[in-house]
């Protein structure tokens, strides 16, 4: 209970990625006896439903609506496919989030249903609620159009304790430097852009003096080999979930 309390509060204090372990935690748990689940959905949804109550009779006085259905950061900044995507085909970020939301919404309810369909009334253990947990992050992660680097700061603390400790390793320190990698490189060819290359001039030098490769050449290269991860691992976890 007072996971499900803290989950719910952080999708509102911090980011509202948040909401899928909160869902996890709902519903990955049996749904008999129903005063449970009743109990379970009343203390996820009480802090969400106060604070956005409140935020909604805010913007819809100040003639706002709905202002956070229409924030849409910006794909190019963003660590998944989805930026390759919309970099290749011109494409636009509400495009990009249109299209990706419904994908991410499906891809992080997958692991949870079949999860249930195998185990319809088995009360999982914690290690089994945790790779849950994962699995379904994993996977609006890798399908949602904007994630940042740091958004997989919160999937950190369950991966060390899901993956062995072998795997663990090689995704902390090879796999998601890369993420890090894919902003780093985008830095350097927008400050190659014209209207920045002179103002940038000696940090360019220093970059080639280092990467010989232009920077969006290597963007782009990141940018593949991270979604090709993410998927991989997302699949590994749901496997590890099901067995």
């Amino acid at each position: 209970n007072w996971a499900i309390v803290a989950c719910a509060v952080a999708a509102v204090a911090a980011k509202i990625f948040f909401l899928v372990p909160l869902l996890g935690l709902v519903a990955g748990l049996p749904i008999q006896p129903t005063r449970a689940l009743v109990r379970r959905v009343i203390l996820a949804a009480l802090p969400i439903l106060i604070v956005y109550g409140i935020a909604i009779a805010v913007w819809t006085a100040n003639g706002n609506g709905m202002a956070l259905l229409s924030f849409t950061p910006p794909t190019k900044l963003s660590t998944s496919f989805w930026a390759l995507l919309a970099k290749l085909a011109h494409m636009p970020d509400v495009t990009a989030k249109r299209l990706s939301m419904p994908l991410a919404l499906a891809g992080g309810l997958l692991p949870l249903v079949l999860f249930k369909w195998k185990h319809m009334n088995h009360m999982p253990t914690p290690a089994e609620l945790l790779r849950l947990v994962a699995a379904m992050w994993l996977w609006v992660f890798a399908l949602f159009y904007e994630i940042s680097p740091e958004y997989y700061m919160m999937l950190v603390p369950v991966l060390m304790v899901v993956l062995s400790l072998r795997l663990a390793a090689a995704v902390l320190g090879g796999m998601l430097p890369i993420a890090w990698a894919i902003n780093f490189f985008y830095g350097v060819e927008m400050a190659t852009a014209p209207a920045a290359a002179e103002r940038k001039a000696a940090f360019i030098r220093l970059y080639y003096s280092i990467f010989p490769v232009p920077p969006g050449i290597l963007h782009n290269v990141s940018l593949i080999v991270f979604s090709i991860l993410s998927f991989w691992l997302a699949m590994h976890v749901t496997r590890q979930l099901l067995r």
